[in-house]
């Protein structure tokens, strides 16, 4: 095995980086991949056998990558989405002046009234950075609270704060406890919080404490195990080949720390930093953490950063440089941003578990550049939903922002569930393309799927839910797409006749991606 892993290492360290995803999971399939923690007890090499009895998870069980999955055959890949931004007659965010620097920083479902969301911007032109005939520093800023029930028609704004002294941007994200209390972090004269405990109609300042340097001014968070999470930008004694704004000794990292109240903090935990697989320069410049839809599963758009040459050598019309970036010195003012990074979060749940947030998909664009996703997404029917603060919304299926794909045979299993009374789904793409001039269809048209159902403690097929009797769906793409079986008689079988069983399924699919399961 050892031998085996550094054939691979070698291997990966002659391929172009869009492989790096591909073989990762090579050599997962290679050592017949069950993808295991460390904590977690194996008593034989086979198929991942533990001394510890089977956990149940709860439905929906997303696969984001291959930590998500056990007993994994072929080469399987994690793959993620982009975003897309959708017509304005689809989604929009509230009607505001966005090429002045207007920006939506929160969104949150109305605790009060179903079906109602809360959406929060700051609105100003105080020190935007420069772009054509925009950027005017006026030194004032609003923060306006809309209500929707569509993302398309909003209330009247509400000027729920006003700053002085203030630039864009200054308010940075909002969370929310059980009990109605919202916190707001701003950079504002050093790190402040806002508290409302009105539905954020109005909202007062709060003595921030444990918020302090090496803390960054990009704080973002996350209610998330019972208190408040901050996913901290902090500084990381590093030196720089390219000065930029932060000198030329320290880089920007990504930290977490809690909070019961939002007000006092604790310490900083463990950096994530960038690490052997990216650019030398690479810097961590913003995260925004969010729940995939109603889960407790975590996710999150970071956004990535690299300082460059100075501009008395690129010219000053490089990059978006802030109003107070002088030609004083060009070696510190701001390189460009690159493009928004998908991270998964822990398996723990817990959002300030810094060692358990993974980077499977590190060339994939989260997002179209430019496109300024300060908000995180909130789940409306079976779409994740994003309003940039470009005048535009976007958009992704729900669960899709990553997957499992097999452009060959593959298989894996999933967690161990409790069958529902309702049939399982599964979220998948499996789709045919093209056909052959002679009639028929062939390269093209390989994409299947279909499962068989396990015994949750034994790992045994289900009688009438064998891979024998599975009903193969073909040619297809569909967020809910019903797993049936065939047995005896060849009447049609769900999973709902096996309801309260502890079960798992194995999935078995071709140039195809497969998301979540559900019921």
């Amino acid at each position: 095995t050892n031998s085996a892993f550094a054939t691979a290492a070698g291997i990966m360290a002659t391929l172009c980086a869009r492989k790096r995803t591909a073989m990762l999971a090579a050599v997962v399939a290679a050592t017949h991949g069950h993808s295991v923690t460390p904590s977690e007890p194996l008593t034989t090499g086979q198929h991942g056998a533990t001394s510890n009895p089977p956990t149940t998870s709860e439905l929906p069980l997303l696969f984001m990558d291959l930590a998500d999955v056990s007993e994994p055959w072929g080469l399987l890949r994690p793959e993620a989405g982009t975003v897309s931004p959708v017509p304005v007659t689809a989604f929009a965010p509230p009607p505001l002046n966005y090429s002045a620097g207007a920006e939506v920083f929160a969104v949150l479902p109305s605790q009060g009234t179903a079906g109602v969301w809360e959406v929060y911007c700051e609105n100003t032109t105080g020190y935007e950075p420069v772009g054509s005939g925009v950027g005017h520093p006026t030194g004032h800023l609003t923060m306006v609270r809309f209500t929707t029930t569509d993302f398309l028609h909003y209330s009247a704004p509400m000027t729920v704060l006003s700053l002085d002294n203030a630039g864009t941007p200054t308010l940075k994200s909002i969370a929310r406890d059980d009990t109605g209390r919202y916190v707001m972090f701003a950079s504002w004269g050093g790190y402040v919080t806002f508290i409302s405990t009105d539905e954020g109609k109005s909202w007062a300042e709060a003595n921030t404490t444990g918020v302090s340097s090496p803390d960054k001014d990009d704080l973002n968070l996350i209610y998330n195990n019972g208190r408040f999470v901050d996913m901290q930008i902090v500084w990381q004694n590093w030196t720089l080949r390219y000065c930029d704004n932060g000198g030329c000794s320290k880089r920007r990292t990504v930290s977490a720390k809690t909070s019961t109240d939002g007000v006092a903090w604790g310490t900083d935990h463990p950096l994530i930093t960038p690490d052997q697989m990216d650019p030398p320069e690479l810097e961590f410049y913003r995260i925004r953490p969010f729940y995939i839809g109603n889960t407790t599963r975590l996710a999150a758009h970071t956004l990535q950063y690299a300082p460059s040459p100075s501009l008395d050598l690129l010219g000053w019309d490089y990059g978006r440089q802030p109003t107070k970036c002088t030609d004083g010195n060009g070696s510190l003012c701001h390189g460009p941003h690159m493009y928004e990074e998908w991270w998964v979060g822990p398996a723990s749940g817990d959002a300030a578990d810094t060692a358990g947030w993974r980077r499977p998909y590190r060339d994939t664009h989260a997002a179209p550049l430019d496109a300024f996703l300060m908000a995180p997404p909130v789940a409306v029917g079976d779409e994740l939903v994003w309003l940039g603060s470009t005048g535009l919304a976007y958009t992704l299926p729900m669960y899709r922002v990553a997957g499992i794909y097999a452009p060959a045979n593959g298989e894996f299993n999933t967690d161990v569930f409790v069958a529902a009374a309702s049939p399982v789904w599964v979220n998948a793409a499996a789709v045919w393309h093209g056909e052959l001039v002679t009639g028929g269809c062939d390269e093209g048209c390989a994409a299947y799927l279909f499962a068989a159902v396990l015994d949750g403690d034994t790992g045994e097929a289900i009688e009438g839910y064998r891979v024998q009797d599975a009903v193969v769906m073909k040619n297809v793409d569909g967020q809910r797409l019903e797993l049936q079986w065939r047995g005896r008689g060849g009447a049609v079988a769900t999973t709902a006749a096996l309801s309260g069983k502890r079960v798992k399924l194995r999935l078995y699919f071709r140039d195809a991606t497969v998301y979540a399961i559900g019921v």
